[in-house]
């Protein structure tokens, strides 16, 4: 295959990766903004709720037999702040845990979109549409699996869209006729039996 399809790949992984930063850009930021709406709701509930203690606290000030209940309604007024207080300390510690598990994800995803395209050589499964040759094809599933004296072995079933505009030349020359969309799965011996030599996409496909 031509450098050309090469560089349109890495032009694909990058803004494979581009796309995969703002998302988590803005799954944090979300986050955030949501922690703070909720930290700001608690204040304002505990600043109500001490204006009515006051309140109520002003009006059986005069009656010396309401003080049991005004010692047990600070009681519950410290037990609810205190209440109040883990609960902002858990909900930090989930949005810290969450960033963190978020990062190695996109760590994990970009190593492994690496070890794709170190595997194949030539074909980097990513980002939907990868142009190999003649056409373009839609990628479904990229499972892998271990083989033995290799790293990774990639098994790729694709659908493979051929223009007819661009093989009417082809049609003429072998009579062969292509359809408008074909199904084929790669051959795992056929992408790693030779490290020294590209694969023919459209010689297997064929």
């Amino acid at each position: 295959m031509n450098d050309r399809y090469d560089h349109s790949v890495w032009g694909e992984i990058g803004s494979a990766i581009a796309l995969l930063l703002l998302l988590f850009f803005i799954i944090i930021t979300t986050i955030i903004i949501i922690v703070i709406v909720i930290i700001i709701t608690i204040i304002i509930i505990i600043y109500y709720f001490i204006i009515f203690f006051f309140f109520f606290f002003f009006i059986i000030l005069f009656y010396y037999y309401f003080i049991i209940i005004i010692i047990i309604i600070i009681i519950i007024i410290i037990i609810i702040i205190i209440i109040i207080i883990i609960i902002i300390i858990i909900i930090i510690i989930i949005i810290i845990i969450i960033i963190i598990i978020l990062l190695l994800l996109l760590l994990l995803l970009l190593l492994l979109v690496f070890s794709i395209s170190s595997s194949s050589r030539r074909i980097v499964i990513i980002n939907g549409f990868t142009n190999i040759s003649r056409g373009k094809c839609l990628v479904f599933e990229f499972p892998l699996e271990k083989k033995k004296n290799q790293l990774f072995a990639i098994s790729v079933k694709i659908v493979l869209t051929l223009r007819k505009e661009i093989l009417k030349e082809r049609d003429k020359k072998t009579g062969r006729k292509y359809n408008n969309i074909r199904t084929t799965t790669l051959s795992t011996d056929a992408l790693t039996s030779d490290k020294d030599k590209d694969v023919n996409i459209m010689s297997i496909i064929r």
